[in-house]
């Protein structure tokens, strides 16, 4: 047994210790989240993605959602994160349609300290997509092809992710943060929690 089958009694367990956790720490008093919304963030944001070992790609979203939820992650962040339009904590940019094809995606979220200490936070930013591919519609119309018969395909995602080449840019309470060098990571200092 595998898939959402095994996996939904997993992230209930998981939720239920790290909401125990919030209870025991006082973090919903300290963050004014409920402590599904903030158990939520804290088990997607420390999840860590996976990768199909054979092509050395991320699997998709679809696949593995977050990646790979991890109690202990989730109960010694030091900070969790928002993303606006997701008021139940999920930490998923959702892109939407670009229907004039300007190629340009915006989303907005925000990083919070969950302790009295400033933090340095380490940004960074890899963008992928699922490859369209054409395929014979069904077995038998490979079949009906190696014979000469008319066939029919269909267009199917790919089961790994394609890097996309991207212009990131970052902006930190109302100001952009100027690349130095050719990469897109930065460091951030957060004096507040």
């Amino acid at each position: 047994m595998s898939g959402t089958s095994m996996a939904s009694p997993q992230i209930a367990g998981m939720s239920a210790l790290v909401a125990q956790y919030i209870e025991e720490a006082g973090l919903q008093e300290q963050t004014n989240l409920s402590p599904r919304v903030l158990t939520q963030s804290l088990l997607m944001s420390t999840a860590e993605p996976l990768m199909d070992a054979e092509s050395g790609s991320y699997y998709p979203v679809i696949q593995q959602g977050a990646g790979l939820a991890n109690v202990g992650n989730a109960i010694s962040a030091s900070s969790y994160v928002l993303v606006d339009g997701q008021p139940d904590g999920k930490v998923k940019a959702e892109l939407g349609d670009d229907p004039e094809r300007t190629g340009a995606y915006q989303f907005s979220f925000t990083l919070n300290n969950l302790t009295e200490e400033s933090q340095e936070y380490l940004l960074s930013a890899a963008l992928f997509t699922q490859d369209l591919f054409e395929d014979y519609a069904s077995e038998s119309e490979q079949w009906l092809e190696e014979n000469g018969e008319e066939f029919e395909t269909a267009w199917y995602l790919s089961k790994t992710t394609t890097a996309l080449d991207a212009d990131v840019t970052w902006t930190v309470d109302g100001k952009t943060v100027k690349r130095t060098t050719a990469s897109s990571t930065w460091t951030l200092t957060a004096m507040e929690p």
